[in-house]
């Protein structure tokens, strides 16, 4: 697999950057394989760390060009640009498949923006083809050339999950082109998200069997519990 640049530097979301946490235990206490590839290249380099100060083994791994995820206790997958590599990743039927099943089974996923996008029924890029993504969340994701949605956000749990227990706050960003198909209601919704910390909150944060998919990048920094709490829930 091709080694791509991950992001240099990430922004503080309007908050003190907190310390990372401490590693808990000297020796891994579980394994989370990381998306990494053209597609997939947005990750806070803080986040990385921290969940191995957390206690986890990391692995990396490519929707697009790999065949089967590794052994992992979960899996984490970030931003990028999926919309330029449709092509790609919807050609590739055994990897799409190997992460629909996964998350049924009830393991972790925890999917940020382009992560989202690979989860969902269908991506429609901006030349309007639409390719089928591993279908986890029951909706599609369309580009808009018109559209550009970008701002810190903050998050409030609003039940317990693998980031934490309900009322767990975290910051981040959010910044994409693209429109999400409606959701089924009976999804159910983790997050509360304001738009830093103004206006009514929305309810984001789709849980489906085990993954956790949204369109924030939340940056652990912002509560160090973040991480640890993921590691764990990966063990579990």
């Amino acid at each position: 697999m091709r080694s791509v640049r991950l992001a240099a530097s990430c922004p503080r979301a309007g908050a003190t950057r907190l310390a990372a946490p401490r590693a808990l235990s000297t020796a891994p206490t579980a394994t989370i394989a990381v998306a990494r590839d053209p597609a997939f290249q947005f990750y806070y380099p803080d986040n990385l760390q921290a969940l191995e100060q957390a206690g986890a083994r990391l692995v990396f791994w490519s929707p697009m060009a790999d065949q089967v995820l590794p052994e992992s206790d979960g899996l984490y997958i970030g931003g990028g640009y999926p919309e330029l590599y449709g092509h790609e990743l919807a050609g590739n039927a055994p990897m799409r498949e190997a992460v629909r099943t996964f998350a049924r089974s009830g393991r972790l996923v925890y999917a940020e923006c382009g992560g989202l996008m690979y989860l969902a029924e269908s991506l429609t890029d901006l030349n309007g083809r639409v390719w089928p993504m591993a279908g986890v969340l029951p909706a599609a994701v369309v580009m808009e050339r018109s559209r550009l949605v970008i701002g810190y956000r903050e998050v409030t749990l609003t039940s317990a999950g693998p980031l934490g227990p309900a009322g767990t706050r975290a910051r981040g960003h959010e910044f994409h082109c693209s429109r999400l198909g409606d959701i089924p209601a009976a999804v159910k919704r983790l997050y509360a998200v304001t738009d830093g910390g103004a206006g009514s909150p929305r309810a984001e944060g789709f849980v489906i069997d085990g993954a956790v998919l949204s369109y924030v990048h939340l940056h652990f920094g912002s509560n160090p519990a973040l991480a640890a709490n993921f590691v764990e829930a990966c063990r579990r």
